[in-house]
């Protein structure tokens, strides 16, 4: 009888997160000189392609990247709908093929959840600082920084900023249990500037929502810039 509720507490919540957004990461060091090529390959495989859902990105590690890998490849799905809507196994094919004659070595894989997201405009902002954090409370977490992104529009819809925050489920990233991650127009002087302009402007309105979210270790943090997005 107990292991007949496990199963049904699973089914359950299957259910319920059956528009879950989730995503999956691989990391990679290109070839010298390989960028151009793998933007171009990019564009012949997903370029004004359907979707199941989501889509993927080809993005340029900077700032904070660890083991030598230059770029990462993203896919961004609903649970069980990741990938093209029309595939054949020689487009998949041909596809690893050219791909792997452009990569020198794999680096890390990691996958999760997303479990908040405001779209913002890429093509404005293609360089995403993301935080590597452990929160003492995630969901006080999770409700306190979708707080602070509503209570600042002006930092960050009006800015076209995207800002994101999730998981790390599969292979942890530096021991960091979660992320979070906003968008910007440049690697390191618009991400500052926007530290700085949160800090010195709009600190007394969401005072109560940093507090909010409780304690959280922050592990580290990566610049990537998001070189091609097909959704």
């Amino acid at each position: 009888m107990k292991n007949l509720f496990i199963l049904i507490a699973i089914l359950i919540t299957g259910i319920a997160y059956s528009q879950q957004m989730a995503y999956s990461a691989w990391e990679f060091t290109a070839e010298e000189n390989a960028q151009d090529q793998l933007a171009e390959l990019f564009d012949e495989r997903y370029l004004d392609k359907e979707f199941k859902s989501g889509g993927v990105s080809l993005e340029r590690l900077g700032a904070g990247r660890q083991n030598g890998s230059t770029h990462r490849m993203v896919w961004i799905y609903e649970l069980g709908k990741r990938g093209l809507a029309s595939d054949t196994a020689e487009e998949r094919r041909n596809f690893r093929t050219a791909f792997r004659s452009l990569v020198e070595s794999w680096g890390e894989q990691y996958s999760g959840r997303i479990q908040s997201w405001q779209e913002g405009d890429t093509s404005k902002t293609p360089y995403v600082h993301i935080w590597l954090i452990n929160p003492a409370d995630p969901d006080a977490f999770k409700k306190g920084h979708d707080k602070i992104v509503d209570a600042l529009p002006e930092v960050f819809k009006d800015q076209d900023r995207t800002v994101g925050f999730g998981t790390f489920d599969i292979n942890m990233q530096r021991g960091a249990s979660h992320w979070v991650a906003i968008s910007g127009s440049n690697g390191t002087g618009d991400h500052i500037n926007l530290i700085n302009e949160v800090q010195t402007k709009h600190a007394k309105k969401i005072q109560k929502h940093v507090e909010s979210r409780g304690e959280v270790e922050i592990k580290g943090s990566v610049i990537i810039q998001v070189l091609k997005r097909y959704m």
